[in-house]
């Protein structure tokens, strides 16, 4: 502002102190103790009246009305659902964020990405029934839009509920997943081929199922699985198509006798070694999954609870092509007592990478039909040395197109899995 007085001079600006300017580094404060005066100096110091060095006014990130402005904004770095944030925390959870924090990309790109995706939600927005949303393309042309049956509506992408159908048969629109004889199947079931020994599992919308050929992994036939009702099978996260679990328990040295079928023929063979086996496999798709952890977990265990596997192999890449393939096994004694008919805690298994959390969790429940003939239980004597159960061997392989790379820690290692796909899944030869 000029002054009235006609010498041409303009207003000066006065610090207070409290007033950050664009070369403080904060110390001065966020606001507040500024006034604006004739030039000159007094108390509190002198006037400056260039506007160039007027204080630093930050916008309101929430003023803002564009994802370029707002990425280029100080303070402001996070576009969600048409709004300016100041970061992602700070926006709807269930919502896609776009920032420089979690992108890496330039502004620009990142705003280019952010259209896209909006121009897919409110493409897929508008589709009515499960095929004509599963026919429509996404951008890039890579992908369609999926169908949620059980909310009746058609989205992009998986969200924090999950992820839809891209298929409209009767299985996949309840989420499930159709085997060969026809019945649908729930997420984590698994089921054996007519070979016998060939698995397969729902992974769900919108992977479908994808198969194993176990018997080129253990050379024989593995047993149905019927025979393991004690088992379950979690997967949580958005890449897990690739990603198989597996527990198994057997008596030590009859790997045909699984534990919850185990009937002691008298009191003395009660207590027996049994011995617990776990699986876990990661296939491509998807490519450069991170391995974040492998624990098996069991309160009474004689090795410890949680145990550490393949700790070398925690942060690797498991699948650096689109043809690799990675596979653990383990396995470990303890003794159990059956007759006691007491709970016997459940096992864990639990493989965890960046994109997706696999559990096997068997439990040793045995059915009321062998409970009912167990014999008594054997007075345990005090003074007895404890036993000391088996400690298992382990096998670490890691396969890129065709290069193996496997640790072995006093165990030989596996063959190759030869892996295809059972709906929209994965072909590896």
């Amino acid at each position: 502002m000029t002054l009235p007085d006609g010498s041409g001079r303009t207003c000066a600006w006065f610090d207070g102190g409290g007033v950050q300017r664009p070369w403080d580094d904060g110390g001065g404060g966020e606001g507040g103790g500024g006034y604006c005066g004739p030039p000159g100096c007094d108390g509190t110091g002198c006037g400056d009246p260039d506007p160039a060095n007027c204080p630093f006014e930050p916008v309101p990130c929430g003023s803002i009305g564009s994802c370029g402005a707002c990425l280029a904004a100080p303070g402001c770095d996070a576009w969600s659902t048409g709004t300016c944030f100041e970061s992602c925390m700070g926006a709807p959870m269930d919502a896609a964020c776009y920032s420089q924090e979690y992108i890496n990309g330039t502004p620009e790109s990142i705003c280019q990405q952010a259209a896209a995706d909006g121009a897919d939600d409110a493409l897929c927005g508008v589709q009515s029934d499960c095929a004509s949303c599963t026919a429509t393309a996404l951008t890039g042309g890579d992908a369609t839009c999926q169908w949620y049956a059980d909310a009746n509506y058609c989205a992009a992408g998986c969200g924090m509920e999950g992820c839809g159908s891209t298929t409209c048969d009767a299985c996949a629109l309840d989420g499930l997943c159709l085997d060969p004889s026809g019945a649908c199947r729930d997420v984590g079931a698994e089921w054996f081929l007519d070979d016998g020994c060939t698995k397969c599992t729902c992974a769900g919308p919108p992977s479908g199922a994808f198969c194993v050929d176990g018997c080129l992994e253990q050379g024989e036939e593995l047993p149905p699985s019927g025979s393991n009702p004690n088992l379950s099978v979690v997967k949580e996260g958005a890449g897990c198509e690739g990603t198989t679990v597996d527990v198994t328990c057997t008596l030590m040295g009859d790997d045909s006798t699984a534990c919850h079928e185990y009937l002691p023929a008298d009191s003395s063979e009660c207590t027996v070694e049994v011995k617990y086996s776990y699986n876990a496999r990661q296939v491509a798709p998807p490519t450069n999954v991170i391995l974040t952890s492998v624990l098996r977990e069991r309160d009474d265990s004689y090795h410890g609870s949680p145990r550490a596997y393949v700790e070398g192999r925690w942060g690797q890449n498991l699948t650096p092509t689109s043809t690799a393939s990675y596979e653990m096994n383990s396995w470990e004694g303890e003794y159990v007592n059956f007759c006691l008919r007491d709970i016997k805690p459940p096992t864990t298994l639990e493989f965890k990478t960046d994109v997706c959390t696999a559990t096997a969790t068997y439990e040793l429940i045995q059915s009321a039909d062998v409970v009912a003939q167990l014999p008594a239980a054997p007075v345990t004597i005090a003074s007895a040395e404890p036993l000391v159960p088996t400690d298992g061997k382990t096998t670490d392989v890691l396969d890129q197109d065709g290069t193996s790379a496997a640790a072995t820690n006093g165990a030989s290692t596996v063959g190759f899995l030869t892996i295809f796909a059972v709906g929209a899944v994965l072909m590896v030869w």
